[in-house]
């Protein structure tokens, strides 16, 4: 099923755009907290420069070494090049929040959630995904074709090469801070940033390696009764929806929250608020993965491939901008700005998420478009975008209103009754073929 050159040609390609990708994003949200911060300390920035450092010492490395098109040797070197320095990179990365734990908790007294990493897991997650099905490979290629049993193995003893690797760097940082400060609550503070890091990295893995495992099992001759979509990829649709319909339960609350007077008012509306945020990343993660999972199961479709493309470019950079966005509104405020400035940016916001909300309407219609013409599934289909359609018209009307709590429930729940019964009608395509068949 696989071809070796293939597959090292694409894969260095991936390896490198990833370590690219994650520099870039770096640099932007070092910026904007640099703007939070108001100045720059490199005690602050360990995280960042660790990313920035060895990220691009690999880049440059590689671009001298084999340039920008090797030949089949090289092709295969640089395969090889990264992706030991991509495991290199996710070390340097996670050991440079192991060192920062201790610092920044004695800045903020509390224990520090590492929002870059949490973006770059959640980006990253999307990217490889999206990068390896358009190449059409699996995560696991080298061992996908074994029994079960034999391939669980090897999935659980690569989680656990990844925890021994990571506690290396996170015991180090742990035995240094005690050595220097004798303080077992940052000793233990750090041990749980392992015990975190670990826990995420290894279910993301886990998820796609068991999700992979179903779609590849029903590729087997032997003849199976089937539905539309493979089980592998109508369980990831299944969570999707599920993580949507967390999404919509929590902005609900929120909203409720908020038409309610109460004492410390501000840390109620901001622990929601953290929360729908940090709510978001396994959110993006699990419809990256189920988008995918259709792009692979029809890989003749140009338009469902299009379509996913832009839907997880447009969910990436609306996660992306979350955290410069809160840094400059912050900024904003912090030089006395006017408030008509601060209502301007706000305004331009609002916006951006209309704008971005309709580019991303527009993707989903082709991706499902590409479905019903090129894979016959149903065109009961575009049923769903209209309801999305409709209950968004409605939201806007009703959040100028200020009715928020109705804006809630027609938007959020609206939207997970749509995707649902989007799930359902790709069970049921015509002739009872399925989407995979051209």
């Amino acid at each position: 099923m696989f071809n070796d050159e293939r597959i090292n040609q694409a894969c260095g390609r991936i390896y490198s755009g990833g370590i690219l990708l994650a520099l870039l994003y770096t640099a932007l949200f070092a910026a904007s907290r640099i703007l939070f911060l108001g100045g720059f300390r490199l005690s602050q920035f360990l995280n960042e420069a660790a990313i920035l450092v060895t990220g691009g010492a690999i880049l440059l490395i590689g671009l001298l070494r084999w340039g920008v098109s090797p030949d089949e040797r090289g092709a295969f070197e640089k395969h090889n090049y990264y992706l030991a320095a991509g495991k290199v990179f996710v070390i340097a990365a996670l050991a440079g929040y192991a060192v920062s734990i201790p610092l920044r908790m004695r800045i903020t007294g509390d224990f520090p959630v590492n929002e870059l990493i949490l973006h770059l897991l959640a980006l990253g997650c999307a990217y490889f995904f999206y990068t390896f099905k358009r190449h059409e490979i699996s995560l696991n290629y080298t061992f996908i074709d074994t029994p079960n049993r034999a391939y669980y193995g090897r999935v659980f003893l690569n989680i656990a090469k990844l925890a021994g690797i990571l506690l290396l760097p996170f015991s180090a940082a742990a035995m240094l801070d005690l050595l220097l400060h004798q303080s077992f609550m940052y000793f233990l503070a750090i041990l749980l940033g392992y015990v975190t890091s670990v826990t995420g990295l290894g279910l993301d893995y886990l998820l796609l390696s068991a999700l992979e495992k179903m779609n590849y099992d029903e590729e087997s001759p032997v003849p199976k009764k089937r539905g539309a979509l493979k089980r592998g990829t109508l369980v990831a649709f299944i969570l999707a929806v599920g993580a949507e319909l967390v999404t919509a339960v929590l902005t609900l609350v929120y909203y409720v929250v908020l038409t309610r007077p109460m004492t410390e008012m501000g840390r109620v509306v901001a622990a929601f608020s953290t929360a729908l945020m940090r709510w978001s990343y396994p959110t993006l993660v699990i419809t990256a993965l189920a988008l995918c999972l259709l792009m692979e199961q029809t890989s003749h479709s140009k338009r469902v491939r299009i379509g996913v493309c832009g839907v997880l470019t447009i969910q990436s950079l609306e996660l992306a901008i979350r955290a410069p966005r809160s840094s400059i509104i912050y900024f904003l405020e912090r030089i006395n700005s006017e408030p008509s400035a601060i209502a301007r940016y706000a305004d331009a916001q609002s916006t951006w998420s209309l704008v971005a909300w309709l580019i991303l309407m527009g993707f989903t219609c082709l991706w499902i478009h590409g479905l019903i013409r090129d894979c016959g599934a149903t065109r009961a289909l575009w049923l769903t975008v209209a309801l999305t359609v409709i209950c968004r018209a409605v939201g806007i009307f009703l959040g100028a209103q200020s009715v928020m709590v109705a804006f809630a429930v027609v938007v959020h729940l609206g939207g997970v009754i749509a995707s649902a019964l989007r799930v359902m009608m790709l069970r049921l395509p015509p002739k009872g073929r399925q989407l995979g068949t051209p």
